[in-house]
């Protein structure tokens, strides 16, 4: 049904580092707040393993990117399963892997040098001997804005100007 109330009242204003729902943030609790002319707003972008821990797995969708990532890898490699492993499957593995890499962060969902590589020294002869291949890869997905500041300034040498 998605939300229908609210728990109770809560204060909120985006800029406000002080506010209520930004405290509530700080402590790693998401919140929701009803906004006039947008409705009911989720507020917050970190797990509640923050702030104990600030990796960027906290980050809510960070977390969520990897589980799409590490899905959508899985799911693609089911058809080399039960292919001889060969440097062949191995290089094949590494070039889609990468174009997929490639194609996030075309989109803007991974940061540049996310990339797949084949490391010798995790897959010794008597792992791939019993069938057993590692592939490693590393990605970031972009950390959503969390706290937006302005400055301004009064500038009166601006009244000489024509």
């Amino acid at each position: 049904m998605g939300v229908t109330g609210l728990e109770r009242p809560i204060e909120h204003d985006m800029l406000d580092p002080t506010c209520e729902s930004n405290l509530l943030n700080a402590a790693g609790i998401v919140t929701a707040f009803y906004e006039y002319g947008s409705g009911f707003r989720s507020w917050g972008n970190r797990s509640a393993s923050f702030p104990s821990s600030s990796d960027p797995d906290n980050f809510i969708c960070v977390h969520r990117t990897a589980t799409i990532i590490e899905d959508s890898i899985n799911a693609y490699s089911q058809q080399y399963m039960d292919q001889p492993i060969t440097g062949g499957l191995i290089d094949q593995l590494l070039l889609d892997i990468n174009k997929y890499f490639d194609s996030l962060q075309g989109l803007g969902a991974v940061l540049g040098g996310s990339k797949a590589w084949y490391d010798a020294a995790k897959n010794p002869p008597q792992l791939r001997a019993d069938g057993m291949l590692r592939i490693c890869y590393k990605f970031l997905p972009p950390a959503p804005l969390e706290r937006l500041a302005y400055e301004s300034w009064i500038d009166v040498s601006l009244a000489s100007n024509k």
